[in-house]
């Protein structure tokens, strides 16, 4: 066998040298491999737009103790976004933690909530501005 690690070819034993063009043969030659990069990347991409707009995000909130306290709407709109035909309504409520007034943002399909109605608002207990009516 040669000592020369260059001159050692692909029928000697490990650790081998394979050339570049050797490598980029077997991950992109066929028609196979190239479908397969392309449906990964596509697969990829779409994962990365849909992901953090999906409700994949609040798969976390288990570990989240939220607390119920009484708030107030102070507005009701309609989005222009629409799920199955029927409007997306946006409310503004307002709540309060120990003396300290917050606001947040809810969302629901149809009009659940009118503005000046009283609700129940939960809240991360480490971090009031997470909240949700």
């Amino acid at each position: 066998m040669n000592e020369n690690p260059s001159a050692r070819h692909l029928r000697d034993l490990p650790p081998r040298q394979v050339g570049l063009y050797t490598k980029a043969v077997v991950l992109f030659g066929g028609f196979m491999q190239q479908f397969v990069w392309i449906f990964f990347v596509m697969g990829s991409l779409f994962s990365w737009i849909s992901l953090p707009m999906s409700s994949v995000k609040y798969w976390s909130e288990f570990r989240k103790k939220w607390e119920k306290v009484p708030g107030k709407i102070i507005s009701a709109e309609a989005t222009n976004t629409a799920v199955n035909e029927e409007l997306v309504y946006q409310y503004l409520q307002s709540f309060e933690v120990n003396g300290q007034r917050y606001t947040g943002k809810s969302f629901s399909v149809g009009q659940d909530f009118q503005a000046g109605q009283e609700v129940t608002i939960e809240y991360d207990a480490k971090n009031p501005t997470d909240s949700h009516v």
